[in-house]
C-alpha cells in the first residue's frame, strides 16, 4: 500500500510540474511575463488523512505566499507535517518536518530561491498529502 501511495504522490508531483511549466510557457508565449507572487494563495490538491486515518472532506491546511515568504496554516493540530519544495527540475530545495504543535503557522523564507516554478508538497505520517505549485 505504501508503494502505491508513493507512486501516486510521484505521479501527482510530475503532473503539477508539467502544469506549472505549461503556465510559464503560456506566459512567455503570450509575452505577458510574471513577477513575484504577492498575497497569492497556493492551490493545494490531494487527500489529507487525519490521526484517525479517516478521510476528511475538509482540508485543514492552507498555504499562501507574501513577499517571498511561504506561509502554511493548519487549523487542526493533530499531525506532524513534512513540507517539501522542489524546483522545476524535480530537485528538492527544501524539506523539513514540523511537529503537530508547530503546524499552526509555518513560515518559510523563499528569498534564497531562484526565480522559477516550484512544487509544494505537504505530507503527514497518516498517508495524507497535498500538492501545489507556485512561481517566484
Amino acid at each position: 500500500m505504501k508503494a502505491n501511495m508513493l507512486s501516486m504522490m510521484k505521479t501527482l508531483r510530475e503532473k503539477y510540474v508539467i502544469l506549472v511549466w505549461l503556465f510559464i510557457l503560456s506566459m512567455s508565449v503570450l509575452n505577458i511575463g510574471y513577477a513575484n507572487i504577492t498575497d497569492e494563495g497556493v492551490p493545494l490538491d490531494g487527500t489529507w488523512h487525519g490521526k484517525t486515518r479517516s478521510i476528511s472532506q475538509i482540508i485543514p491546511v492552507s498555504a499562501y505566499i507574501q513577499t517571498n515568504t511561504l506561509y502554511i496554516q493548519n487549523s487542526i493540530l493533530n499531525t506532524d507535517i513534512t513540507v517539501t519544495i522542489e524546483n522545476n527540475n524535480g530537485v528538492q530545495v527544501f524539506q523539513q518536518t514540523y511537529s503537530a504543535s508547530q503546524t499552526s503557522y509555518i513560515v518559510i523564507p523563499l528569498s534564497d530561491l531562484e526565480t522559477g516554478a516550484y512544487t509544494l508538497e505537504l505530507s503527514n505520517p497518516w498517508g495524507g498529502y497535498l500538492l501545489g505549485g507556485f512561481v517566484i
